[in-house]
C-alpha cells in the first residue's frame, strides 16, 4: 500500500549503512531505488526549491491514512475467486491476471490468499 500511496518504504539491516544515513539528519536528501539497492544522496535543496520548505512546514501536522478494507469472512480464498475478493491485495490480483495472460505451456504454482482481517 505504501507504493500506491506514493510513500517510499525501505528496510536496512546493515548497522554501518544505517549509521551513514543517520549522519544526514537535518540535510535535504534524495532517496531512490536503483538495481535492487536504495540510494540516499545529499541534495542541494528541497526537491521543489524554496517553496517546498514552506509547503513542508504546512504539512508537518498531517498524516497519511490508508483506508482498511473490510475483513474477509473467508479463512482463505482460492485463486479462481481472488478477483471477487475485496480483502485481497494488488499482488494477489496481479498474479491472477498474469496467470490468465500467459500461454498454457508456462506454468505458475497454484496459490491461495489469506485475506485481510483473518
Amino acid at each position: 500500500r505504501a507504493r500506491t500511496m506514493g510513500i517510499f518504504l525501505a528496510t536496512c539491516f546493515d548497522a554501518d549503512v544505517w549509521e551513514s544515513v543517520r549522519q544526514l539528519k537535518g540535510q535535504y536528501v534524495s532517496v531512490s531505488a536503483k538495481a535492487g539497492a536504495v540510494m540516499v544522496e545529499v541534495a542541494a535543496e528541497a526537491a521543489g526549491g524554496a517553496d517546498t520548505a514552506a509547503t513542508s512546514a504546512g504539512l508537518a501536522g498531517k498524516k497519511v491514512t490508508v483506508p482498511r478494507p473490510a475483513p474477509s469472512e473467508e479463512l482463505w480464498v482460492q485463486e479462481d475467486a481472488i478477483s471477487a475478493c475485496k480483502a485481497a491485495g494488488a499482488k494477489s490480483h496481479n498474479l491472477v491476471a498474469l496467470r490468465n495472460a500467459l500461454p498454457d505451456w508456462i506454468h505458475i504454482p497454484q496459490s491461495a490468499v489469506v485475506p485481510y482481517g483473518v
